[in-house]
């Protein structure tokens, strides 16, 4: 699980180097309705691609499915090395194609590595490598572009793409679905969201998922105008804000195997952990000071550690291996609807009201949600899985 966390530590990474590269290339070459659309090119396939990306997770084997979507994101990275311009939105399109199929491969893969009470701790390893690429990523990412051009980050991300297919040759890993060879059912792509619909823990959670990704991407709209103009920082105190909040989560994604076997169980730790990300955002809202800002921006960031991966463990937990996939590919284009709309919601309201109430409003109306939410997951622990109907 070391190895495996830390080969997909450096993918993100590489995505990193390569989505800061095409972000400036778009704003460059294509202005503000490109940087725009390179993000729904991104975006998009993830949601429309993730009920037919969890089938196949749960009809064909997992060695196949993750050699096959590497493989052609190191033919699109550099692909997008040598070409520029509109044509880059069709190969992000096809890049975020690879990855709504390697996404839930990746998590369904690693309950037949670790043990049960292993899972934790697992998830919380591939969770603190990505989050440490998302700290160093901007940075080194910035370096890359300002010290060698728009090229070479492209190359580095198909490199990682590389590395990565390289663990599963070393590792021989391949996880054989249970519901490989089963019978087709017509509408079972779309099983995924049915099932999620008529467990009400798990729909609490995704619903839970959903509304604080809504309120974070919001915020994400305003948080550059809230640092500069209403406490007067620079772009330094922009990027301490960010790696306040990446500090944050990296402790408690290292910590989340102690956190469950020493603190409580996965839907207590999960709601603490929406609470943590309320108060922190309320904090960051209401802060007088940067430094005010940082303490909020940590506490936020601990939480979001603790959300993403006990929910995820959660998920692994509840769903019927039969159905694995198409769950966890059905929150992740949940997910990215919830991000689109908090962009979209966060531009609107950033347009009409200051960024301090922003910020207030999207930290209440995450908890808010969590209040109405949250009976599901205080009820009695159940062994109940989903299954397919």
């Amino acid at each position: 699980m070391w190895i495996i966390a830390g080969g997909r530590g450096i993918s993100f990474l590489g995505d990193e180097f390569a989505m800061l590269a095409l972000a400036f290339r778009a704003k460059d070459q294509l202005g503000h309705f490109g940087v725009a659309a390179v993000l729904l090119a991104g975006t998009v396939p993830m949601i429309l691609g993730a009920p037919w990306a969890g089938l196949l997770v749960d009809r064909v084997r997992t060695r196949p499915i993750l050699l096959s979507a590497l493989g052609l994101q190191v033919a699109i990275c550099m692909a997008l090395a040598i070409v520029n311009g509109w044509v880059d939105l069709v190969l992000i399109a096809a890049l975020s194609a690879g990855a709504v199929v390697a996404g839930p491969a990746w998590s369904a893969l690693v309950p037949s590595i670790v043990t049960d009470d292993e899972l934790p701790g697992a998830m919380g390893r591939i969770q603190s490598f990505q989050t440490l690429a998302g700290i160093l990523g901007p940075i080194l990412g910035g370096l890359a572009v300002a010290g060698l051009g728009l090229t070479w980050p492209f190359l580095f991300d198909a490199l990682s793409f590389a590395v990565l297919a390289l663990v599963v040759i070393a590792l021989r890993l391949d996880r054989r679905p249970e519901g490989a060879g089963t019978p087709r059912a017509r509408g079972e792509a779309f099983a995924g969201v049915l099932l999620i619909w008529r467990h009400p823990l798990i729909r609490a959670v995704v619903v839970l998922f959903g509304a604080f990704i809504v309120a974070v991407s919001a915020i994400n709209v305003v948080e550059i105008f809230f640092v500069t103009e209403v406490l007067h920082a620079s772009a330094a105190g922009y990027g301490l804000l960010g790696a306040c909040f990446g500090a944050g989560a990296l402790v408690t994604s290292v910590t989340a195997e102690l956190q469950t076997k020493r603190l409580a169980r996965l839907e207590v730790l999960l709601i603490v952990g929406c609470v943590a990300i309320a108060l922190g955002l309320l904090g960051i809202g209401l802060a007088p000071t940067l430094l005010v800002a940082s303490v909020g921006a940590v506490l936020a960031g601990a939480g979001n550690g603790m959300v993403n991966v006990h929910g995820v463990v959660l998920l692994l937990r509840k769903a019927d291996p039969l159905v694995q996939g198409r769950v966890l590919a059905a929150v992740q284009g949940v997910l990215g609807v919830a991000s689109i709309a908090g962009l979209g919601l966060g531009g609107v309201l950033g347009s009409a009201m200051k960024p301090r109430t922003v910020i207030i409003g999207a930290a209440i109306a995450g908890l808010a949600t969590l209040l109405l939410t949250m009976w599901p997951m205080l009820a009695p622990p159940s062994d109940e899985a989903i299954a397919p109907a």
